[in-house]
């Protein structure tokens, strides 16, 4: 099974060392919300596209950039988590030459943060065995976890999500990126994606240009890509107009 996978993952003939990037993404039925084009805040009707629209493109954009640059082109290897009633692999790991990063995600049901956070943590923690395998290097792991509201079912997992992300965080086994996007009302009081790290606190956009958001994550890529694996790498400031979660 690995020898498969890293034969098609371009691994033997592909010497760079690798970069693991997880999107965990929130696709609850409010991800079908539409934003108003005049005001840029989210609403629930009216002839915009949708939330889940403008991440797609988002996410697309993404693969684009990383793509064209020669370096995080054989560096960096994504996986796709979604999260609604369950967590689903959209795309294990692969390298993003061989992908568009245009993916068939479509809004329903609840939100269950802790499925999707803990799929991810599984699916990285593969993958760093699948490079102690291959012998090939690697950089700290990146979550990037985004959602438009709090966790609303398996409260049990996602307090076992919250436990894992931050033991791997204290130890420097995870750069963890949470990214809130719609009405400060959507996460209520417990503020659940604040709770993943005493260390890395949750921001919070009312509206995200995710193109922008996707851009500095290419760039961030790019930075790693040129850095020593052994380095601890600390992300820069994150575009546009956010506020840190209480």
């Amino acid at each position: 099974m690995a020898k498969k996978a890293f034969a098609n993952d371009d691994f033997i003939n592909n010497p760079a060392a690798r970069i693991p990037v997880c999107l965990c993404l929130d696709i609850s039925g409010s991800m079908d919300a539409v934003i108003s084009d005049g005001s840029g805040r989210y609403r629930e009707f009216g002839g915009c596209r949708s939330k889940m629209d403008f991440l797609k493109d988002g996410i697309r954009h993404l693969y684009d950039d990383l793509k064209a640059n020669p370096d995080t082109r054989y560096a960096v290897d994504i996986a796709v988590v979604s999260f609604a009633d369950d967590g689903d692999i959209v795309t294990d790991f692969s390298g993003v030459r061989g992908q568009s990063g245009a993916f068939d995600l479509k809004p329903c049901g609840m939100t269950n943060m802790g499925a999707g956070v803990n799929l991810a943590l599984n699916l990285l923690n593969a993958r760093k065995n699948e490079y102690k395998w291959a012998g090939r290097e690697y950089y700290q792991p990146w979550l990037i976890l985004m959602t438009d509201g709090d966790a609303n079912i398996n409260m049990g997992g996602l307090h076992e999500a919250q436990r894992r992300v931050s033991d791997s965080i204290k130890s420097d086994k995870l750069i963890f990126i949470p990214v809130g996007f719609g009405p400060k009302e959507s996460f209520g009081r417990n503020n659940e994606l604040n709770k993943f790290s005493d260390t890395v606190r949750a921001v919070r956009y009312d509206t995200i240009d995710y193109r922008m958001f996707f851009k500095w994550l290419s760039e961030s890529m790019d930075e790693v890509s040129r850095s020593r694996t052994t380095e601890t790498f600390t992300p820069g400031e994150m575009p546009g107009n956010y506020e840190y979660m209480d």
